[in-house]
């Protein structure tokens, strides 16, 4: 027993020991620690390298891969050194890999680093369950490898194999710690970035390798790099697309292969295929890639080791973002490096289809890539304009959001990531209160209304939705926002998009209270593409409605908003029905909230009510002039109101200026009404219609005598008692509602 607590309490010497000695330093540290640990590691690495494989100087602890002697730790001194760690189930394509870097790096004498191999194993090599069994093995492995081996595993001792499990996390992967000449720690794991860099990964540092990641993409050269004979490397001299697809069902890849390839044929572009497995079986993909080089569907890997190291590096790629602290939130790259890897996860095949080494790249998979592929006359004409790899992208978008559409989702994120933004590592909105930057979250599960238009949206449009926005936040019980997605015609990434076109963007968002994207480049080509066609977007202001799931409302909300305002709430087909079914052709209807009070007291007090239009003020001076003398004549009390005319904006309000200053009738106040009183008439046409209501209907009946009167010459005029349902219209030329009895001289 007593012998036991020894011996733990050696241990844990051993330990702090290890701890003590393997630690980075910084340019913050102060200088008593600093020349503590300058003497300390003596101005090398040799006190730590003692420490970790041998303390004793009995015997010559490493064997050197090249001589097969037997060396002491001098060899490593002064040399950045990189400890492969791994138990003796090592693969045999890392030992590969590993030992082509080696190689090549040393044919480099500016390049000072030596590996070192300690297996670590689960038995005690000292004892008696450690056979032969075990030593042939790591004989076997220590055969083939080229660089510096411990001359046996026994001489590591316990606690230092505790302080590798312990501090730096080795379980059973292999994994490569990398020290620098002084012995402190450069990485805890520099596998990952030697397989994704190679040498380039010199000196093996955090920095090194953060720098590295500025300079990359997502690339063919990224995705490939060393895995290729030469062929490749042609094809993108040649300027032809490249298609890498994977998986395993042989006749999904014969159609994916004979449907590229006559489409490629059809779009009069070079294409070259490259299958690259999958990465958890081996012996399966040799089998498909051995049928695939027989049949000539596409150029394989002669050597197998490359599939194997094509998984190896995208799976490295993921471990040196994430220990980057990145995350698919906020690193496109590793959103692409995990959609790869979640496709092989998958029983089906995919493709990944680029333009030589740059960045245009689109993928996807099995049958959804296949079909799109097949679908090429759909979008030939957008590949002749945006090049092949563009246009197939903006396709499988387009035929990704109708199916979206048509699927059930706990919340709205889905559907507004893929409509406005899909990366999350910028805040793609402004708010329209704050005008700060903010993320899509702001959106969930609630009502989202899409505001599409383009840059010439009307002053009126916006001042009426301003006014319904305000209003409806004073209802909580309405969880709705809106969202501004200007669709241009020309490119805001390109030169053709000018200080005019920002400012009267930054113009048009500073004045919306609710929120906006913060540029319109933001919005995918695909999406403007499926608003046009699927929300038939062209000019004129559509709003979109979602629900909280991020279901269709409403492909065009605006008509219902613009006759009910907030009533419309939840903006669904089946809540304008009911609408509808509570309305007549009544005043109500026509004026809706186009009033200052003023007419609701004359409706109070029981008076007939008429409006009217024309630009003849001739024709105004006499008609208002004899309707108020028949009204006397029938003791009534007649109102009057002057509601212009659809097309003429600056003559009315000039009429209306007359009309006021000869008090021949009640004029608005707000110019505005009388434009929204004719787009009211239009939205109440076009909300019939969409509810396949276009004839045999008095509103509509009503309203197209309206617009016809209003496109003559002629005045006209509409006269009902109060609120209620009596309303006749006519012209100028006409006995004015003469079928009534109020009226009867001809105007």
């Amino acid at each position: 027993m007593q012998m036991r607590k020894c011996m733990m309490k050696l241990s844990r010497c051993c330990c702090a020991c290890l701890t003590r000695f393997i630690q980075t330093t910084d340019d913050t540290r102060d200088s008593k620690a600093y020349q503590t640990l300058v003497r300390l590691f003596d101005g090398d690495n040799m006190t730590i390298l003692k420490h970790l494989i041998y303390t004793k100087n009995d015997v010559q602890p490493l064997v050197d891969g090249t001589t097969r002697l037997r060396v002491s730790l001098e060899v490593l001194r002064k040399k950045t050194v990189l400890l492969l760690i791994s138990d003796l189930d090592i693969a045999i394509e890392d030992i590969d890999f590993l030992n082509y870097i080696y190689k090549e790096y040393h044919a480099r004498p500016e390049n000072q680093f030596e590996m070192v191999w300690l297996p670590i194993v689960d038995i005690d090599p000292k004892s008696a369950a450690s056979d032969m069994t075990h030593q042939q093995k790591f004989e076997e492995l220590q055969s083939i490898m080229p660089w510096y081996t411990v001359h046996h595993p026994s001489i590591l001792e316990p606690a230092v194999i505790r302080y590798i499990r312990e501090e730096w996390r080795f379980s059973k992967s292999i994994i490569i710690v990398a020290l620098d000449p002084q012995g402190r720690l450069a990485s805890p794991n520099a596998l990952h970035m030697i397989r994704i860099w190679g040498n380039l990964a010199f000196p093996f540092t955090k920095e090194r390798e953060e720098a590295l990641w500025r300079e990359e993409s997502w690339t063919l050269k990224l995705i490939i790099d060393g895995l290729d004979d030469g062929t490749m490397e042609e094809w993108v001299r040649r300027g032809s697309y490249i298609c890498l697809f994977g998986g395993e069902d042989l006749e999904w890849i014969r159609k994916l292969t004979a449907t590229a390839k006559e489409v490629a044929k059809i779009a009069g572009i070079m294409l070259g295929m490259v299958y690259v497995g999958k990465s958890k079986s081996k012996e399966g993909v040799q089998r498909t890639a051995a049928t695939i080089t027989s049949e000539k569907l596409s150029y394989c890997w002669n050597d197998p080791r490359f599939f194997w190291l094509f998984w190896a590096r995208l799976e490295s790629m993921l471990h040196s973002k994430v220990h980057l602290g990145n995350s698919i939130e906020n690193d496109p790259l590793l959103s692409w490096i995990q959609t790869i890897l979640n496709f092989d996860r998958s029983d089906e095949g995919w493709a990944v289809f680029c333009q030589g080494v740059g960045p245009d790249m689109v993928a996807a998979e099995g049958n959804i890539v296949l079909e799109n592929i097949e679908e090429f006359d759909k979008w030939k004409d957008d590949a002749n304009q945006k090049g092949f790899v563009n246009a197939l992208r903006d396709h499988l978008i387009q035929k990704h959001l109708i199916r979206l559409f048509d699927e059930i989702h706990l919340d709205n994120l889905t559907m507004l990531k893929h409509l406005i933004y899909a990366e999350e590592d910028i805040q793609p909105l402004v708010d329209g209160t704050t005008k700060s930057r903010v993320g899509l979250e702001v959106l969930t599960k609630k009502t989202v209304l899409l505001l599409i238009s383009d840059l010439d949206i009307s002053f009126e449009d916006m001042v009426l939705l301003d006014h319904i926005y305000r209003e409806s936040r004073a209802r909580p019980e309405n969880q709705f926002e809106i969202v501004w997605l200007p669709i241009v015609d020309i490119d805001p990434k390109s030169a053709a998009w000018d200080m005019t076109h920002q400012q009267i963007f930054e113009t048009l968002q500073s004045i919306m209270p609710w929120y906006t994207v913060h540029h319109p480049s933001i919005l995918e080509p695909a999406v403007i593409k499926y608003i046009r066609e699927e929300w038939r977007f062209s000019k004129s202001i559509i709003i979109v409605a979602l629900d909280p799931q991020g279901r269709l409302a409403s492909p065009n909300a605006f008509h219902m908003i613009r006759i009910w305002g907030n009533l419309a709430f939840p903006f669904a087909k089946e809540r304008e029905e009911a609408l509808w079914r509570e309305e007549r052709w009544t005043l109500k209807l026509i004026i809706g909230g186009l009033d200052d009070g003023t007419i609701k007291e004359w409706v109070t007090q029981g008076s007939s009510i008429c409006l009217f239009g024309s630009e003849d003020l001739e024709w105004i001076r006499k008609f208002t002039a004899t309707a108020k003398q028949a009204a006397k004549t029938d003791g009534i009390t007649l109102e009057m109101v002057y509601v212009g005319k659809s097309d003429s904006k600056e003559r009315v309000q000039s009429i209306a200026a007359m009309i006021t200053s000869e008090k021949l009738s009640y004029c608005w106040n707000d110019p505005t009404f009388f434009w929204l009183f004719w787009a009211r008439l239009e939205s109440i046409l076009h909300s019939k219609a969409h509810h396949g209501i276009t004839r045999n209907d008095p509103v509509i009946d009503e309203i197209r005598k309206i617009r016809t009167y209003d496109r003559t010459a002629q005045g006209w005029a509409i006269l009902c008692q109060g609120a209620g349902m009596e309303m006749g219209t006519a012209r100028s030329d006409i006995a004015l509602l003469d079928g009534m009895g109020v009226f009867h001289a001809p105007i």
